[in-house]
């Protein structure tokens, strides 16, 4: 029938978002002509669909409404919800932004990637304390993520917390060797802290 159909199309398509992973525009438009058409009648499908074409398009209002049809269709979209909250910490809304993450957590209560980026918020709200508190439950959810080390790391920077921040820095950097951000703002805690020959 149909459903089956359209089923076996979204699968050939997603094979072939494999080979184009890397044209937006071309994935965009694929998405794009099959949420016009309504093949897809299973909701989570259309969710999925509608996600694909946001994570695509390079205008932000139309994003935030396909995540929002994708979190319409499947309430239970974490991914649609952190990716939501992505675009509006982009736009400094911030507190759109918190809402966002801070559902994605309730729907999925061990997405690291949610309390990092919920990290990012709190940073940019000078809510520092908590930030602190969501960057280690990011690491503690996913102890090899260097970035929410890194987050952290700033953190305890801006709070001139210099010992917790270096121990931050470290770490990230012993989980990713090549982080040159890392290893910039750990020479600068070591200038603050007036260490020069170590901030070489």
């Amino acid at each position: 029938g149909d459903a089956e159909w359209a089923k076996l199309m979204t699968k050939g398509i997603d094979n072939l978002i494999t080979e184009l992973a890397e044209n937006d525009e071309i994935v965009y438009t694929l998405f794009k002509k099959i949420n016009e058409s309504h093949w897809i009648t299973d909701k989570l499908d259309s969710s999925y669909c509608y996600f694909r074409q946001a994570y695509t398009t390079s205008d932000d209002k139309e994003e935030i409404a396909l995540y929002e049809k994708a979190i319409e269709l499947d309430s239970e979209n974490a991914a649609a919800y952190i990716n939501l909250g992505i675009v509006f910490y982009a736009q400094e809304e911030m507190d759109q932004a918190v809402e966002a993450y801070e559902k994605a957590i309730e729907l999925d209560p061990k997405y690291a990637m949610a309390y990092n980026n919920l990290g990012c918020v709190f940073d940019a709200q000078e809510e520092l304390d908590r930030a602190v508190e969501v960057y280690e439950k990011a690491i503690e959810l996913d102890p090899k993520d260097a970035v929410a080390y890194y987050n952290l790391g700033n953190t305890f920077y801006t709070q001139e917390e210099w010992d917790r921040a270096v121990e931050a820095y470290e770490k990230a950097i012993a989980l990713d060797p090549k982080y040159a951000l890392a290893y910039n703002n750990l020479g600068s805690v070591f200038k603050a802290k007036e260490e020069l020959d170590r901030a070489i």
